[in-house]
């Protein structure tokens, strides 16, 4: 993969929850050329069950590169890439998205300071989320099949 650099992570350690409303941020990346770098590493956790993606994190902007222009941070959670949501995909069919990435590509991303928000209320999956609303508004977690 010439777009990017990899680094394989089975699990880490946060799952992100789409169900609720998250502030998401679209981002183009725009290169000069297809020779030229996205210039982001990520790590990318998958299901071991089923092999689906679960999170595509940045773990580094190169120094004038396309992310970095684009305003990418490390830390920013990738959700889609050109309108394929990454939980869609396997591990192998989402780095294809990386490596066949067009001189514009669009990213639907979560911004490092909402990941950062999420991990502090417990964490980016369901059962943190509804800790928090309990903590927050006294709220209680709905039993399953019911609204």
């Amino acid at each position: 993969m010439k777009n990017v650099i990899l680094r394989t992570k089975r699990r880490l350690g946060k799952r992100l929850f789409l169900g609720t409303k998250m502030i998401k941020s679209k981002i183009i990346l725009k290169r000069q050329t297809l020779d030229e770098r996205l210039g982001i590493a990520i790590a990318v956790e998958n299901d071991e069950n089923n092999g689906r993606v679960l999170c595509v994190r940045i773990e580094q902007v190169e120094e004038s590169s396309a992310a970095q222009r684009s305003g990418l941070l490390p830390g920013d959670a990738i959700i889609r890439i050109d309108g394929r949501s990454v939980n869609s995909c396997t591990r192998i069919e989402c780095l294809r998205l990386f490596a066949d990435a067009k001189l514009l590509t669009e990213l639907v991303i979560l911004p490092v300071e909402i990941m950062e928000a999420i991990e502090k209320i417990g964490g980016a999956n369901e059962d943190g989320i509804y800790k928090n609303m309990q903590n927050d508004v006294n709220m209680k977690k709905p039993a399953r099949g019911e609204k």
